[in-house]
């Protein structure tokens, strides 16, 4: 469990460090110096919150222990990915993947980690689903004898 651990935290660490470098920051400066028509579009400076929402303070919250914010911050960022995606469609090239594919990789690297650092909230599922399963069942004859 240690290896799965560390492998998972060593692959978040360097597909933060290429993707979100070159995808997240590079990407969007490139746009907006260019004299492309989506060069002064607001959703350029959401792209970049987007990165550092998705890719950097996830990264850091696992280099720190805190896995569940990370999580969290890496879904916000899939989601504001995501929505940069569907603003940016009509205005740039048909497969636009390259955009959003990597936050999501990434986003499913840390919700990984998290169930990995806390396999006990599989164990406490399968616990839950166990009980409701073998709970007794109501009793007919019980009805009965209230109504009387």
């Amino acid at each position: 469990m240690k290896a799965a651990k560390i492998t998972v935290r060593v692959l978040v660490i360097l597909l933060t460090s290429v993707w979100g470098f070159f995808f997240g920051i590079l990407a969007p400066i490139v746009l907006m110096n260019g004299d492309l028509e989506v060069s002064s579009h607001y959703i350029m400076k959401v792209w970049l919150v987007a990165a550092i929402a998705g890719y950097f303070v996830p990264c850091f919250l696992i280099m720190l222990g805190r896995a569940k914010i990370a999580a969290c911050f890496a879904i916000a960022g899939t989601a504001l990915t995501l929505f940069i995606h569907v603003i940016l469609e009509p205005i740039t090239v048909e497969n636009a993947s390259f955009m959003y594919l990597p936050q999501i990789f990434i986003t499913i690297l840390i919700i990984l980690y998290v169930f990995i650092t806390n396999p006990h909230y599989i164990s406490d599922i399968k616990q839950k689903r166990y009980e409701r399963l073998n709970a007794p069942a109501p009793s007919i004859l019980s009805k009965h004898e209230k109504e009387k």
